[in-house]
């Protein structure tokens, strides 16, 4: 069986690269990526562990003598148990109560004039964390007793004289007033003022003034209330509140100052418009045509491009082109007559404004000779994460260029075929507000708030093999499928890049996790069906924004290969690219080499390495094969690049070595192009050939050195005549020139 410790291999490769620039064995500490890519250390918290959701609260009447209780908040993790630890809060410092501990405290004079705030500790077996309430106060001092009013008078039949208790009604300290913003649909508050005598309640009753603030009258529409929202009868006004304040001894009113000028509500903003740029409205056109949109007064989540009604095209960011950016309307396709172009933008709120023209297509009555297929496929690619994006240069001589969020810019400005890395199942942290600006498709916070963290049957979370850096989605979960294509289309296309690279698409799970496997997904088949799900939903949704998908995919089995061959098929109806990592080497020693002899070792299935190839390219779908190694291993590099080319379709996909050293990746003993294959691969003895229009091709599997002949005029990288015979030691090749 092959050897299960590579599975994260590229997600590993992508992590220390962003770190360090080079690869290292495990890495040791969990690592945060910033608007960059780069990554800084940290150390990530426990998902189990208490984590405040919701602040604790008091409730009460901030008085002496009266008794204030706590309640702990919410809390997420593992349902903990809470401790109290009430303060007394002053000039912005807070300090301890001694004894008071329990979720009730009773004021004390010690309290007067002083805020009280209560810090609640949540502890479980996960561990522990605390969270501090809002201050309640000042603490008032026990309401006084009435005032007495002894009466001396002697009574009319000469008795003693009476006594009498009154309480004496409220009085202003200091006046009401308002805030909030003097404009028409805003809403002013009042405030009581300052009172003596201990007021039980206040009333409020809302003025008009003139714009001087005098000449002011009540009104009782909406009034009555501490709150107020501005009319339309109050524009040019200014407004007061006068509060009257009620006590046992009767009540008394005052009046705020007055507001500023209410003004009318601002000027709506002007409403979104679309407009066709180009072609012009009633031109005659003719071949291909630049068709764009400009939209002003808004940003559209879309703008969606027709022709008659019917064929149509989406961008989803600007510039709005139809066809994609630098593309064109092909009139060709179009019958000689009047047509109408259409572009609908859509925005957010679920509006639309839309624009058409007609346009008159007139082409010649010959059509124009067919442009012959592409051509110049050199089956290159390169993948640079991180730091490691700087040590190449001029990516445009590649088919295809793996990157990360980070390079997405530079590498779309280039001619190859730009993808950006994300893991499917593969769930990271970011500080980055761009939920696209991370390693995985489905941010850690928006997973852990939405129940997308796969958990095993104990109700943990579930952690990588790897190391305590990242977890895993459910990538089952129809809602996690869809934000996942929400966040990952958005950037890319934000970004102007080709599409994605998606890491580790597995048939089963336990390579991932160190053999725990999900509660949701007990089973290798059930597994390998969420994993075909997420893949089903994301491949056409991506398809449908004009996104490439590729993927790392892999499914233990055989060392024959024909699970993995399994696995590719099933998921090749809804991806662009398949790839294959660990090309022709030992997974966990990348400078042993495969050979041809199957049944003396799981690495003698050098043949069953090209049958995934195959398998690939039989699905009408492009072969990835990635090969580590250092910068001047052209033996490596040389070997799985030609065994590539042994059954390449010679149109799509790519073969990548990537140096694991500071090196630039180009290197001519396997980026030589040698044009296209003229037909299939044959065995010579122990070695295997294929001709190509501009070169030759041969491989050496076997165990033993081989000698095997050449056609005439064929040349070495370096330019010499290469002979007639090419000598190969074991699992070596040759690559040549015409």
């Amino acid at each position: 069986m092959t050897p299960r410790s590579h599975t994260a291999r590229i997600l590993t490769f992508f992590l220390t690269a962003l770190v360090i620039g080079s690869i290292i064995a495990s890495p040791a500490a969990a690592r945060r990526f910033d608007d960059a890519g780069d990554a800084q250390s940290f150390k990530r918290p426990n998902p189990n562990a208490p984590l405040n959701t919701a602040l604790p609260t008091i409730t009460g009447n901030p008085v002496v003598g009266a008794s204030l209780t706590a309640s702990p908040g919410s809390w997420s993790g593992t349902t903990p148990s809470f401790s109290y630890n009430w303060a007394r809060c002053a000039s912005g410092a807070c300090s301890s109560i001694s004894g008071a501990t329990s979720a009730s405290y009773v004021l004390t004079n010690a309290d007067v004039g002083v805020n009280i705030s209560v810090v609640v500790t949540a502890q479980s077996t996960h561990g522990s964390a605390t969270a501090a309430s809002a201050q309640v106060g000042p603490v008032a001092p026990a309401p006084a007793a009435p005032t007495i009013d002894t009466g001396g008078g002697s009574g009319s039949s000469g008795g003693g004289g009476g006594s009498s208790a009154t309480i004496a009604p409220p009085a202003a300290t200091s006046a009401p007033t308002t805030s909030g913003s003097a404009t028409q649909g805003a809403t002013l508050t009042a405030s009581t003022g300052g009172w003596s005598g201990s007021p039980t309640g206040y009333a409020y009753q809302w003025l008009r003034c003139d714009s001087t603030g005098g000449s002011c009258s009540p009104f009782t529409t909406g009034n009555g209330l501490p709150t107020y929202t501005l009319t339309v009868l109050d524009v040019g006004a200014r407004m007061r509140v006068t509060v009257t304040a009620t006590n046992d001894g009767g009540s008394a009113a005052a009046t705020s100052a007055a507001s500023g000028i209410v003004a009318p509500p601002p000027a709506a903003p002007p409403a979104p418009t679309v407009s066709i740029s180009a072609p012009a409205p009633g031109s005659t056109v003719s071949g291909s045509i630049p068709f764009t949109a400009t939209v002003a007064n808004g940003t559209p989540t879309q703008v969606t491009f027709t022709i008659d009604g019917g064929a149509s095209f989406t961008e989803y960011s600007a510039p709005y082109v139809y066809n994609g950016d630098g593309k064109t309307l092909d009139t060709t396709t179009l019958s000689n007559a009047t047509h109408t172009l259409a572009a609908r933008a859509s925005f957010s709120d679920g509006s639309s404004v839309s624009s058409s023209e007609v346009v008159t297509v007139q082409n010649t009555a010959t059509a124009p000779a067919p442009t012959p297929p592409p051509t110049g496929a050199t089956g290159d690619g390169v993948m640079r994460f991180g730091t490691s994006y700087a040590w190449g240069s001029n990516y445009s001589r590649y088919d295809y260029l793996l990157v990360g969020f980070g390079d997405v810019d530079a590498a779309a400005a280039t001619t190859a075929k730009s993808l950006v890395y994300k893991g499917g199942v593969d769930v990271t942290d970011t500080t980055n507000t761009d939920l696209g600006m991370n390693i995985s498709g489905v941010g850690y916070k928006q997973a852990l708030a939405n129940g997308w963290l796969l958990k095993d049957a104990s109700g943990n979370y579930i952690k990588p093999a790897s190391g305590d850096f990242h977890w895993f989605g459910d990538i089952g979960d129809p809602n996690f499928q869809k934000a996942w294509v929400d966040n990952v289309s958005a950037f890319l296309l934000n970004h102007h890049a080709d599409g994605v690279f998606i890491d580790n698409v597995l048939c089963s799970f336990g390579g991932l996790s160190a053999g725990v496997l999900p509660a949701k997904y007990p089973t290798d088949a059930s597994w390998a069906n969420a994993q075909a799900a997420f893949l089903a939903y994301v491949g056409p949704a991506m398809h449908a924004k004009g996104l490439y998908v590729a993927v790392n995919a892999y499914c233990y089995g055989p060392d024959s290969g024909t699970a993995n061959d399994a696995w590719w098929t099933r998921i090749a109806p809804y991806v662009d690219a398949e790839m294959t990592e660990y090309f022709e080497q030992n997974p966990n020693n990348t400078s042993q080499l495969f050979f041809n002899a199957p049944t003396t070792s799981w690495m003698g299935n050098w043949l069953g390495k090209l049958d995934v190839i195959k398998a690939a390219q039989s699905a009408g779908k492009a072969a990835l094969a990635l090969t580590y190694g250092s910068g001047s291993n052209t033996v490596a590099m040389t070997y799985g690049r030609a065994s590539f080319l042994l059954v390449w379709n010679g149109t799509s996909g790519a073969y990548i070595y990537n140096p694991t050293d500071s090196t630039d990746p180009w290197n001519p003993a396997w980026t030589t192009a040698i044009g296209a294959p003229t037909g299939a691969m044959t065995q010579v003895g122990g070695s295997y050939v294929r001709d190509y229009s501009g070169g030759y091709v041969v491989v050496n599997p076997s165990q033993s050195t081989v000698t095997v002949p050449l056609p005439a005029g064929l040349k070495t990288l370096s330019g010499a005549a290469a002979g007639s015979s090419v000598t190969l030691a074991t699992t070596t090749a040759a690559i040549f020139t015409k």
